[in-house]
């Protein structure tokens, strides 16, 4: 199992004041494990006037030195306040959002991207912002989603949840949240959801719960096991609010889909609708005709 650590963090922004909370938890997580931090910004923008050639080639372009130069500024204008007193690098790319960003994670040696989430209302709530689902769909680090809440809320990791199940992406994510709960001295919850009618004899299925979490975490942090009925996402989301959960720390199996790799629809759903930050640990993608450990579903049920 490769250790979670935590040396170099990248912090895509888009120089929005939303940005901010994710700026914050890297300024923290930084801090707390002395990492090296990245403060990227990817710039869509072509200048055409540099561009000699057939037109209908026209794409993302290299911009001038000069517009690059700005655009650093404004980068760290926009990280400075929050990272006062702490180095960080500034990295600029042109192009699409998401290969950018990803390119810009195996550059510095990422082993965590830390993003920020729009925080809709309604049906909106529905909707996963389309580079934050492509940073997720794509990293093979972990990644930390941020809601853009008020920015005046107070960010700190005091209260960790952790779904699980009987999986190794399960136990991959309950060490980095035993890692996180160790650093921060926060209070760790480790939560597994039963479907109806998935087992007839509860007690057995829980003492089976408590001897599968590695005894090594009794040395490590405090923490409580706890075994809820019902949906999983649903059920989770009902937790970590009843918790009062400030983190929660959950696995993805990355499988491959055809063309494209898929996450289980549980993962997406807790990243869309937690009000807190999500840290995602992910295991590389398999084919999905290879059986059942190939299902692309959240630590915390298996469907």
């Amino acid at each position: 199992m490769k250790p979670f650590v935590i040396t170099s963090i990248l912090a895509p922004t888009n120089l929005s004041e939303p940005s901010l909370p994710a700026l914050r938890y890297v300024r923290l997580l930084a801090d707390r494990f002395s990492a090296k931090v990245t403060v990227m910004n990817t710039d869509p923008i072509t200048n055409v006037a540099n561009f000699v050639g057939p037109t209908d080639r026209l794409g993302y372009l290299l911009t001038t030195p000069e517009y690059e130069d700005r655009l650093r500024g404004e980068i760290a204008q926009c990280a400075g306040p929050v990272m006062a007193g702490r180095a960080f690098d500034v990295d600029v790319t042109v192009g699409q959002a998401v290969p950018a960003i990803l390119t810009s994670a195996k550059k510095h040696n990422a082993d965590l991207i830390v993003m920020g989430t729009h925080q809709r209302r309604g049906w909106r709530r529905a909707l996963l912002g389309s580079v934050s689902e492509g940073v997720l769909h794509g990293s093979g680090c972990p990644v930390l989603t941020v809601p853009d809440r008020d920015t005046a809320t107070p960010h700190a990791i005091t209260n960790i949840m952790c779904p699980v199940n009987f999986t190794e992406v399960a136990r991959e994510s309950l060490h980095a949240a035993a890692r996180l709960a160790e650093a921060f001295h926060a209070r760790l919850t480790i939560v597994h959801v039963l479907e109806k009618d998935e087992v007839t004899d509860i007690e057995a299925h829980e003492r089976e719960v408590r001897a599968w979490i590695s005894p090594e975490l009794q040395d490590r942090c405090s923490y409580r096991e706890l075994v809820v009925h019902g949906g999983p996402a649903e059920r989770l989301l009902d937790c970590a609010e009843d918790l009062a959960a400030d983190f929660l720390v959950i696995g993805a199996q990355h499988t491959l889909f055809r063309d494209a790799t898929v996450l289980g629809t549980t993962t997406e759903r807790l990243i869309r609708f937690a009000s807190c930050p999500v840290l995602v640990i992910p295991r590389l993608a398999v084919p999905a005709e290879s059986g059942a450990n190939a299902k692309n579903e959240l630590v915390g049920a298996m469907m």
